[in-house]
């Protein structure tokens, strides 16, 4: 994934609510595994609207969203810092979730 090579991520669900908390660093967008627990993906919905960050649910589990990324472990909560050379901010808009 061109995202982990020359992006700037954050991984994690503790490492992204920390980081909508203190917006800082600047989270152009997060994206959640479909399988994220209910409590933390309300968290982290909240979070997002009130700061106006784009949130993506990944359409398949956090396994999958691991490997997507280029790593052998579970990903539920991704946040992009900067997204290097890769085009994700443009399919992060495109299916930005509106509950």
């Amino acid at each position: 994934m061109i995202l982990a090579r020359s992006g700037k991520t954050l991984l994690g669900y503790n490492s992204v609510v920390r980081a909508l908390k203190r917006s800082t660093p600047k989270i152009k967008a997060v994206i959640l595994a479909e399988n994220t627990p209910e409590d933390k993906k309300k968290t982290i919905v909240y979070y997002a609207r009130l700061l106006k960050v784009p949130l993506l649910i990944y359409p398949s589990s956090s396994i999958e969203l691991g490997r997507a990324y280029g790593r052998p472990h579970l990903i539920s909560t991704l946040a992009i810092v900067d997204e290097g050379d890769s085009s994700i901010l443009k399919m992060v808009e495109e299916d930005t979730i509106e509950k």
